[in-house]
């Protein structure tokens, strides 16, 4: 299993239910994961398009620059380690 590093953005809201109780609540929202990879993923495609290696979309392409914005995002929660 791949280390998320929990959510990026949790928020805790604070709610009534219909018998008047309150209760907290917590909405995870997005993984430092996810949201490392969103951040270099960015980088990754305008690359492909200065290189011209980026010709036309298609699946494989896509998923290949997909991936190594998982690898960068791994890399970048391995380094928070030191």
């Amino acid at each position: 299993m791949t280390d998320t590093s929990g959510p990026a953005f949790p928020i805790s809201q604070v709610k009534t239910d219909r018998d008047g109780e309150v209760y907290s609540d917590v909405i995870d929202g997005m993984t430092l994961r996810d949201y490392f990879a969103a951040k270099s993923l960015d980088a990754l495609i305008q690359q492909e398009f200065l290189d011209g290696s980026y010709q036309h979309v298609c699946p494989g392409s896509a998923h290949g620059i997909a991936s190594v914005a998982y690898l960068i995002a791994d890399a970048m929660l391995e380094a928070r380690k030191s």
